[in-house]
């Protein structure tokens, strides 16, 4: 694929999952299928530079610093997360207690 219908194919399959900056260059991060793609753009040029794909998690890392999972998590696991330790907590209550 040449550079316009690899954005083409991203713009409209892929997951558009972070942004960060480095000085005058953005880089966006796109999930497609089984692997990430991460899109280079100088933004003083108006333009993408580069894409780069790749697979591997650890060149994941720029991007979680940044990240939030609020919207992943959901309110009904956090509620049950808390619901579990309050009664994890009462229980050693009851046990010292006793």
């Amino acid at each position: 694929m040449n550079e316009f219908e690899k954005g083409a194919a991203l713009w409209e399959y892929g997951e558009h999952l972070a942004q960060r900056f480095d000085g005058d260059i953005g880089y966006s991060l796109y999930q497609l299928n089984n692997f990430y793609v991460e899109v280079m753009y100088n933004c003083g040029k108006n333009a993408i530079t580069k894409f780069n794909s790749f697979s591997t998690i650890t060149k994941l890392e720029p991007y979680l610093h940044g990240l939030d999972i609020s919207g992943i998590i959901g309110m009904q696991f956090l509620e049950r997360i808390y619901s579990l330790l309050l009664t994890a907590a009462e229980n050693c209550i009851k046990l010292i207690l006793h």
